[in-house]
């Protein structure tokens, strides 16, 4: 069976979108990436659940951080609130369900809110001594290096 992955839209006031290089990994490994723009419905994401074998969050703007009971710090960037909400439902339903969610940069984001932790509004004014964290470099290019968790 190739497994259909559902993958997080960014969004701006006209378009839902999904970088290139999402679709691109996700057949490159033998799946049917499915792009998911945000739905308000909750029996629309309940389809969603049903249908998809695995879910990809997304990188893109920050999360609201009303969210998480914080007010917004100077250095905070863009939010999209429909966004917020339906990926951090989802998330949570995907768990839930014990099925796998994969998440990049903003996704790691919406997955650590979604399931009960903190985060940083902008690391760069809210932590000292941080590594450069929006690099100017090609997509496919590493800039600095990640940790592994074994079992992770």
């Amino acid at each position: 069976m190739i497994p259909l992955v559902g993958i997080t839209c960014g969004e701006d006031e006209m378009n839902f979108f999904v970088r290139r290089y999402y679709i691109n990994v996700i057949e490159a490994a033998g799946g049917v990436p499915v792009p998911l723009p945000a739905l308000k419905r909750s029996c629309l994401r309940e389809k969603y659940l049903n249908l998809l074998d695995g879910l990809v969050l997304s990188g893109g703007v920050d999360v609201n951080p009303l969210l998480f009971g914080e007010e917004p710090v100077p250095g905070m960037g863009e939010i999209t609130p429909g966004r917020d909400e339906f990926e951090l439902s989802l998330t949570r339903e995907f768990f839930d369900r014990g099925k796998p969610v994969f998440a990049v940069c903003r996704g790691c984001q919406v997955l650590n809110l979604a399931l009960g932790g903190s985060i940083y509004q902008d690391i760069n004014s809210q932590i000292n001594g941080v590594i450069k964290h929006d690099q100017k470099a090609p997509k496919d290019c590493p800039t600095h290096s990640i940790k592994v968790m074994p079992g992770t």
